[in-house]
Order: structure tokens, then C-alpha cells, then sequence
């Protein structure tokens, strides 16, 4: 797909003979055809789906503003391709940014999309070969997907590893991406928002049938994933042996009472093995009312020899802290903090006086 001449519009598909992409191996006849019926709307990317057609091949187009399937039956020639189904239309007004602004995850397409979502294409369980378009899943992180530079976002890179799915993307005035949000597809869930990175693309490479994550960064360096190093040494986390900030917010503490006002009384949070000394906020109506420490780098006596066992190691590790006296919040929660080093953080509470309401 490509250009505006016939042929080489930028809405045309060619496919080359079965496994043959030499010369003589491409048909405009035969091997060639238009999505959309030349509305303009170019094609950003094509992606393999499953199916459950009898010869289980379903290809998505992704174009600016729409995404069409068609049935790609190896056995068929392309000529046949709309005879046997399609290209059908799943949407109009929702399409993708970019070439590499998407990624397939099991039987989903996730992608970018220019309405200023990001959104999925999911098999349907109860209809066989069917698709659907899924509402916006990127509402619960809404204010970062609307800081998105809109302008570069078609150089927004996505790629699927492990349960990950990784969107790289330009923030505020960046025109290059900048930022990774992080959506962790077994849990459904918004697990991050990645700083400090700038992966223009991703691959996954499966050198001795172990597959790692490495991504080319806009200063040209090629990185990799270390998510395969110890979890508790040091230098898993760094960034060419320096080391980088890391932060955790709490949910938001209400007390079970959305109305009334609240008085703190304490915090407590708990921490395992860790190598950090971690900064404590507590955010009280959006305000920072209160800061400690909590030094959780490792202590205790320091052995010059080597033993052949292992000694338990530490339990959790509480940090609590006295709230009173504070002015009364309606809503408030906890901010970690540490510029270098980790820390593996069990579980953060707080607890409090409820005010009653007064009458007016």
C-alpha cells in the first residue's frame, strides 16, 4: 500500500503467490485491491488475527480513520477475497496513528486511535469469525492520553511482551515519544507510566528460543528489558549503572464517607526486601500536608566471609507514623518516593476520625 498513482494508491492492498515475493510474483490483476472504495483515508498497518473461518485467516487493515477485516484465504486468489467476505467495515471515525501504533495480543488488536483513545479490536467468544470494537479503554488514564502530542503521534510505537502491552508516545510539547503507559492485559488493568524512556520502536528477539524485549531509543542506543535479572540485585536497576526514580501513589482514602470531613490519626506502611530509602507523602485534598522517611536499606551485622547457607531473611518491614493535629481532609492519599536504589512495598494503610456533618 502506498501512493496515489493507479495501483499504488494509499489505500491498496498486494499480495505476492503463496510463500513467492520474488520478481514476476506480484498481479496488479489478480493480487491487488482497494479498501474503502477511494475515500481518501490511507492505510496505516495491516494485522494477522485469528479466525474461525474454515481456513482461519482474517487480516485487519487499520486505516486513519476506520478498521476493515478481510478474509485472506491462501487457497483463494484476491480477486475472490470481497467475494468470499469482505473487506468488512468495523468502524468508522475510530482508526489508527500510526505504522507501528499497534499490536495484536492473543485474539484483540490494540491500537491508537486519532479520536484520542486507545482502544481494542476483540473476537467476539459467542459469534463465530466476528469482531467488535471495544469502548475506550484508556479512561482511567484519560488525562495523560489527552497530554498526547497529537501532531508526532504518528510516531507512536506498541508492542505485546508477556502479559504487557506497552504504548511508547510523545507528551505535552515532545516530538519524539517520550513516555511508556503500561496495560497489563491478563489483569485488564493500567499498571504504569514509564519515565526517562524513548523507544521509537520495539522487538522481541528469540535468540536460543529466549525471548527479550529490546527497543531503539530516539538518542540511538538499543536497549533491552532486564526484567530477566534478579529481582534483589542492584543493578537491575539501573539505567547504565545509574540509578532512577521510582514512585507509587496509594489509592484514594475516603474512610467509607464520601461527605464528611476526616481527622488522621495514622500511617503505616510495609515493605519487604528492600534497597531504598523512600520518601512518604500524605496528600491531603490535593495538598502535601506531611512528609517522613523510611529507610528501608538492608542492616544488621556485615559477615567479611562467606557462608554456605543462607540466613532468613527479613520479614515485612513496618514504617508507622502519627497524623494528629493536621487539618481536617475530605480525601487524602500516600505518595512514595525514592530518587535511586528499590523497594518492594506489601501494603499502605491509613486510619482516621470521621467528622459529622454539620447542619447549616
Amino acid at each position: 500500500f502506498g501512493g496515489a498513482t493507479a495501483g499504488k494508491e494509499n489505500d491498496a492492498v498486494w499480495g505476492s503467490a503463496l510463500l513467492a515475493y520474488g520478481s514476476g510474483d506480484w498481479s496488479k490483476t489478480d493480487r491487488s485491491f482497494r479498501i474503502g472504495g477511494g475515500d481518501g483515508d490511507p492505510i496505516k498497518g495491516l494485522a494477522s488475527l485469528s479466525s474461525s473461518f474454515d481456513k482461519g485467516y482474517t487480516m485487519a487493515v487499520l486505516r486513519a480513520n476506520s478498521i476493515w477485516l478481510v478474509n485472506t484465504d491462501p487457497t483463494a486468489t484476491f480477486t475472490n477475497f470481497s467475494a468470499n467476505l469482505g473487506p468488512e467495515q468495523m468502524g468508522s471515525g475510530i482508526g489508527c496513528v500510526g505504522k507501528r501504533a499497534f499490536a495484536v495480543v492473543a485474539n484483540d488488536l490494540y491500537f491508537v486511535s486519532p479520536d484520542h483513545t486507545i482502544r481494542s479490536l476483540a473476537r467476539m467468544e459467542n459469534a463465530q469469525g466476528q469482531y467488535q470494537l471495544s469502548a475506550a479503554m484508556s479512561l482511567p488514564i484519560q488525562p495523560y492520553v489527552d497530554r498526547i502530542n497529537w501532531s508526532y503521534a504518528y510516531k507512536i510505537a506498541v508492542v505485546k511482551y508477556k502479559e504487557l502491552v506497552l504504548f511508547s508516545v510523545p507528551l505535552d510539547a515532545s516530538t519524539y515519544p517520550d513516555t511508556v503507559l503500561a496495560f497489563n492485559a491478563r489483569l485488564q488493568k493500567w499498571v504504569g507510566v514509564w519515565t526517562g524512556l524513548t523507544p521509537n520502536c520495539f522487538a522481541i528477539t528469540r535468540f536460543a528460543d529466549v525471548h527479550r524485549l529490546v527497543f531503539g531509543q530516539q538518542d540511538g542506543k538499543v536497549r533491552k528489558f532486564k526484567d530477566y535479572l534478579d529481582a534483589t540485585d542492584d543493578d537491575t536497576y539501573t539505567d547504565d549503572g545509574t540509578g532512577y526514580e521510582t514512585e507509587i501513589w496509594s489509592r484514594s482514602f475516603l474512610f467509607g464517607e464520601p461527605l464528611n470531613d476526616k481527622d488522621a490519626y495514622h500511617a503505616e506502611t510495609r515493605f519487604s526486601v528492600s534497597n531504598a530509602v523512600v520518601t512518604v507523602t500524605l496528600v491531603a485534598d490535593n495538598v502535601e500536608v506531611k512528609s517522613w522517611t523510611a529507610d528501608v536499606q538492608p542492616s544488621g551485622p556485615f559477615l567479611e566471609q562467606t557462608l554456605e547457607f543462607d540466613l532468613e531473611a527479613d520479614g515485612n518491614r513496618p514504617f508507622r507514623r502519627g497524623l494528629r493535629g493536621l487539618t481536617p481532609f475530605n480525601e487524602c492519599y500516600l505518595k512514595l518516593n525514592s530518587p535511586s536504589g528499590w523497594f518492594a512495598l506489601r501494603n499502605a494503610s491509613m486510619s482516621g476520625f470521621v467528622n459529622t456533618l454539620r447542619s447549616q
